[in-house]
């Protein structure tokens, strides 16, 4: 069986081609695009969506929220600037899967989110307040929650689990 030398020379630059593509969509990739997780130029009301969780900039007064009795976790402060991170826990079940946070950064730094899974860590910008969701029902399980700063964290954070995702609006 004879090869042809063009044809092999073509198979080899296809499959080059294929391998690289990641790389030279990462070179071409708009890091200015709201979804990606750029979220200091969203206005208040934008919503980004990345990894399947939905990021909106909202009014920076928490108060505006009112206390709410369904599951989740309540962190009215942070503390005073001296701790640099603090964890919580999210507990979703089979019924209960859909979740919403509200989280205040106070301090003048970007505050590191973490939100279920090591690889899901976001950068909340200073002084912004943000709702983070998540836009298809998770599997049942502990969620780890976590917040860190390196000069320290300053703001709050509020959560609700919910049945739908109407469950857990504000309203």
């Amino acid at each position: 069986m004879k090869f042809n030398k063009k044809c092999l020379y073509i198979a080899i630059f296809l499959i080059m081609l294929l391998k690289l593509t990641p790389a030279i969509s990462i070179i071409f990739y708009d890091y200015n695009d709201k979804n990606y997780n750029n979220f200091e130029n969203l206005k208040i009301g934008e919503i980004a969506e990345i990894d399947g969780l939905k990021f909106e900039r909202v009014s920076d007064n928490l108060n505006e929220i009112s206390p709410f009795s369904t599951e989740g976790f309540n962190l009215p402060t942070f503390g005073n600037g001296t701790n640099r991170s603090m964890d919580t826990t999210l507990l979703l079940s089979d019924e209960f899967g859909y979740f919403k946070i509200w989280v205040t950064n106070k301090s003048n730094a970007k505050m590191s989110v973490t939100v279920g899974y090591p690889s899901n860590a976001y950068s909340i910008p200073g002084k912004k307040t943000y709702m983070i969701w998540n836009s298809k029902k998770w599997p049942e399980g502990d969620y780890d929650i976590s917040f860190t700063c390196g000069s320290g964290l300053l703001g709050s954070s509020y959560a609700r689990i919910g049945k739908s995702p109407s469950d857990v609006d504000e309203n």
